[in-house]
């Protein structure tokens, strides 16, 4: 099952253990973690992980995501997800779209 962008933002969000909701912006969606409404000093967070280098980077080390040369994997529960990356014109955009889809598997995996 080939899963849309904003499907794999909320499984990807889950598997970090965010709590939030899918923005479309014009470019594509981006998954938000609103402020906090007891601070009100507090801002909401972007995550735009299709997109930002540093978000996927952040992502992809806090779920233990392994990425090397064209693969980016991990293990979880004895299962592993393996993704290589779509080889196209954007190595970065392929890499952090490598990092999310190994994200997704896991929230999917997730109770």
């Amino acid at each position: 099952m080939n899963e849309t962008d904003r499907e794999l933002l909320k499984l990807a969000a889950k598997a970090a253990g965010l709590t939030g909701f899918i923005y479309e912006w014009i470019d594509g969606p981006i998954f938000i973690v609103p402020a906090d409404p007891d601070d009100s000093t507090s801002d909401p967070i972007e995550y735009d992980w299709l997109k930002d280098d540093g978000d996927a980077f952040r992502l992809a080390v806090k779920l233990g995501i392994y990425v090397s040369n064209s693969v980016a994997e991990v293990w979880r529960d004895g299962k592993q997800f393996t993704y290589i990356f779509e080889d196209g014109d954007e190595p970065c955009a392929d890499t952090r779209r490598a990092i999310v889809r190994a994200a997704a598997e896991i929230g999917k995996a997730m109770p």
